[in-house]
Order: C-alpha cells, then sequence, then structure tokens
C-alpha cells in the first residue's frame, strides 16, 4: 500500500444570491495545494445569464441559453449562474437542471411560464454538444 496522498482537483462555485458568483479551482498534488480563482468579468451582462458548465484549460466552460454555443472564457461573466450538473457515466453525459427564475420558477426563455429546463450536453465532443433542452414543471400555480 503506497503512502503517497492522490492527486485531486475540485471546482466551486460561489454565489451568495447577490449576482456577483465566482468561480474557484482547488488542486491537490500529494501535499501541495493550489487555489486559483477565474477573474470576474464585471461588463458581462444580459437578459438571460450564460449557464456555467465547469472549467477547461482554465477557463470557464459557459453556454449560452439563448444560441446554445458552449464556448471557453478567460474571465467568468459576473451574472452567470451554475446549474445542478447530474452526470450520466454510462453515455458520457451531463443533465444540467435550471430552477427557473426567482419568483416564478420558469425558464422564460425556453420554456416560457410552462416550467423550468433541463439540458443534456455530450460532454465527449469537443466542444461538448448540446443534445436537448427539456422543459419540466408546471412554473407559477
Amino acid at each position: 500500500m503506497s503512502a503517497s496522498a492522490a492527486k485531486w482537483s475540485m471546482v466551486c462555485h460561489l454565489d451568495l444570491g447577490n449576482g456577483k458568483g465566482r468561480v474557484v479551482s482547488v488542486e491537490s498534488a500529494g501535499s501541495d495545494f493550489r487555489v486559483t480563482e477565474l477573474p470576474v468579468d464585471t461588463d458581462a451582462l444580459g437578459d438571460f445569464p450564460a449557464m456555467f458548465l465547469g472549467l477547461e484549460d482554465a477557463q470557464a466552460l459557459m453556454m449560452d441559453r439563448d444560441s446554445k454555443v458552449i464556448s471557453k472564457q478567460a474571465e467568468f461573466p459576473q451574472e452567470a449562474f451554475a446549474a445542478y450538473a447530474y452526470p450520466d457515466r454510462q453515455q458520457d453525459h451531463v443533465w444540467f437542471m435550471y430552477d427557473g427564475e426567482k419568483g416564478s420558477g420558469c425558464d422564460r426563455l425556453n420554456c416560457g411560464e410552462k416550467g423550468s429546463s433541463v439540458t443534456i450536453i455530450d460532454k465527449s465532443k469537443q466542444p461538448p454538444e448540446v443534445l436537448a433542452t427539456l422543459c419540466v414543471g408546471r412554473g407559477i400555480m
């Protein structure tokens, strides 16, 4: 049995509910740790904030919710949000759940007033590919 510590990394999206999110990565190589915070882009505002998917090559992997284009960005858009991610390891897909907007619980862009959305992404593609966006739930009752 080896006594050496394993190498690992994790990414954390911090959002205090004030629309000012941050992304921090923590990496460990044995007993050495490195914490890196992605710079924040305070000019990236829009009607439909981008969805944070993760980090790749020390850049934010973002999806434009309108066009469904996935891109890498050196800075984290301040108004972006991190959706809940559920990996499907059998198919190399990730299901991203969006709870909808505060108050209504609806994803106005993709579902109107009929509920929130689930976006399925194939992470085996380069760049990752959006397979579908599904509407679920009823939103406001």
